[in-house]
This record gives C-alpha cells, structure tokens and sequence, in this order.
C-alpha cells in the first residue's frame, strides 16, 4: 500500500498534550508553531516504518506571512483562557479579523488549488 500525502508545505501547528485525551474533557496542552507541513512528516515517518509514501506538495499561488499573526492569537488564546479544540477556531477567527479577511482568502485560494491537483493526481492513478 502507498500512502500519498498532500499538504500546503508551510507551518505546523505541534500541540503536546500534558495529560491523556478523554471523551468530554478539556485537556492541558503546550503549542508549538514550527515551519514544516504536516503531510511531510506523515510521509517521512511511513517512510522510515519501512511504508511506501508520496508526497505531493503545491505552495500556495499567493502567501501571506502570518507567523507574527499566530504569534499573536496563541498569546490571546492563552491569555484569554481558550482551551482545548477552541484553540483552532480561535486563531482562525483571529487571522481572519487582523488580516483583513487576507488569510480566508488565500486558504480558499488554496482548498481549490489542492482539490484540482487531487483530482489530477485520481484521474493520472485511474489510468494505470
């Protein structure tokens, strides 16, 4: 089985949790933002478990540089109390609000971009 991988390429969100998940709880956690993607790690982890992996990576036509911005919401969220799975649409809401609706715009730039180059990448696989 190859397991293919596709990703943005530009940032990842790492959270560590400090206590085990449990079904209706709030767990601590610390977040780290770190450049990388998350379907690069996916793919060079199956690879080193001796998996077959593709990565199939397409930045962004028009990126914005937003680490100063996550920067900012992770220190609001913290600040303010979010927690747990309110942390993610915390800090979207807050890029949206502080880039002008910028990153909204180019993260649905971009879902479009990747479905198109899914769809390439099915339709080439269905030829096989």
């Amino acid at each position: 089985m190859t397991i293919c991988c596709l990703g943005d390429l530009v940032l990842d969100v790492i959270v560590r949790l400090e206590q085990p998940l449990a079904t209706g709880a709030d767990a601590a956690s610390q977040i780290v933002l770190r450049p990388g993607g998350q379907a690069a790690n996916v793919a060079a982890w199956i690879a080193d478990l001796s998996g077959n992996a593709i990565l199939v990576g397409r930045p962004p036509t028009e990126s914005l540089d937003v680490a100063p911005l996550i920067e900012e919401a992770v220190a609001a969220a913290a600040r303010d109390g979010v927690r747990g799975q309110a942390v993610t649409p915390f800090v979207l809401a807050y890029l949206h609000e502080h880039s002008d609706g910028e990153t909204r715009r180019v993260n649905r730039d971009l879902i479009v971009d990747n479905a198109g180059l899914a769809g390439a990448i099915a339709t080439a696989h269905a030829t096989l």
